[in-house]
């Protein structure tokens, strides 16, 4: 999503997009599949943070999410058939509320991700100034790496591989039997048991 505005991304048998907005603003919102990806954005460049404008949309499956504005996107029981990448470079937010596989959190923005739910494997990178949330997403395994500023907060529960590299910490719950740490920056990981 490339707009200001929220977005609600459900389950449903199949694609349907809906958007909501004030009567002046729906022309020049447009919704297009580029490849596989349906992708929202503006004629005029509406860049700003517009909470009256909602968009709705139910899929069968997703295999990635990407959010490059100040709204807010919130993907809730989705299903993913083996992977899913989320993405966050703006200023915005995301929520994620499921289970899967493996999920891979990209946040290079100012903004926050937060995860709850399950998954077998969640790898995150984090080189922005904002955080991601997932001390609600229990995973068996986890890879984390940050460059930024921002922190990181997961749970797992087997093993863990944090490499920290910037000023940001990375915090983690649950009682991995193996973990594996790498620091250079001036950022720490912590056992927030």
């Amino acid at each position: 999503m490339r707009i200001g505005g929220n977005v609600h991304v459900s389950a449903g048998s199949k694609f349907s997009v809906s958007v909501q907005s004030f009567a002046n603003l729906l022309p020049e919102i447009l919704t297009e599949v580029e490849g596989n990806a349906l992708v929202i954005r503006s004629e005029s460049c509406l860049e700003y943070a517009d909470e009256d404008t909602n968009i709705y949309i139910s899929l069968p499956d997703l295999k990635a999410a990407e959010l490059k504005s100040s709204g807010s996107m919130r993907l809730q029981s989705v299903p993913s058939s083996g992977s899913l990448n989320i993405s966050l470079t703006g200023s915005g937010s995301i929520r994620y509320i499921g289970s899967t596989d493996r999920i891979h959190v990209q946040n290079t923005g100012s903004g926050n991700v937060e995860l709850e739910g399950f998954a077998n494997h969640l790898e995150t990178t984090l080189t922005g100034s904002g955080n991601i949330q997932g001390y609600f997403l229990h995973a068996d395994t986890a890879k984390t790496k940050s460059t930024g500023s921002g922190f990181q907060k997961i749970w797992v529960d087997k093993i863990l591989d944090a490499t920290v590299t910037g000023s940001g910490n990375i915090y983690y719950r649950g009682y991995p039997y193996l973990v594996s740490t790498f620091t250079s920056g001036s950022g720490k990981v912590f056992n927030d048991n």
